[in-house]
């Protein structure tokens, strides 16, 4: 652009003035989007709140379908049915919390009882329970996390890494005594 382009307040790059364009969006789309957002947003809710059973994750992902609309308001404006395409994408968008819900839930669920304790119920420490092929840092994770019962912030804490870094160490851990004991 040219400085006197940006003196007369054009945007040449798409041929627009300023004045013609909010938030980077042409006014006309803007007004449809606002528009469409008005007319669907209710019924957005509710077909969520169905979905979910929860009146914040329903609004939450309402949130989201309209932030994707956003990002793609060309495609979703030359469609024959936006609010259709809009339910869609909500409808998939609740698919994948349901379907991340139960990775975590599933996770969550083989972390809860190590297996090299094997389900006993003697006080013995893990210590001995483990295999001597782990690393010093292997044993030290596992007994941080199942014997004392440090949580992963407190763990990455004590290492000086990540909550996010902790748990994959603790999983690492996890997985090679498993090999180990196999």
């Amino acid at each position: 652009m040219e400085w006197n382009d940006l003196e007369r307040g054009r945007n040449t790059r798409r041929g627009r003035n300023k004045k013609e364009m909010l938030g980077g969006i042409p006014m006309d789309n803007h007004a449809r989007f606002s528009e469409l957002f008005l007319r669907e947003y209710t019924n957005l809710i509710r077909l969520a709140y169905r979905l979910t059973g929860s009146r914040e994750q329903a609004e939450d992902l309402v949130q989201s379908a309209f932030l994707l609309a956003l990002a793609r308001q060309e495609v979703l404006l030359a469609h024959p049915s936006p609010g259709g395409w809009l339910a869609v994408t909500l409808r998939n968008l609740v698919l994948n919390e349901r379907r991340r819900m139960k990775r975590e839930q599933d996770w969550l669920a083989r972390e809860e009882t190590p297996p090299c304790l094997g389900g006993r119920e003697d006080p013995v420490r893990l210590e001995e329970l483990l295999p001597v092929q782990l690393s010093r840092e292997e044993r030290q994770i596992l007994i941080w996390r199942y014997e004392l019962q440090l949580d992963y912030p407190a763990i990455g804490e004590r290492l000086g890494i990540s909550q996010a870094a902790a748990r994959m160490r603790v999983s690492r851990a996890l997985a090679r005594c498993r090999e180990l004991l196999d």
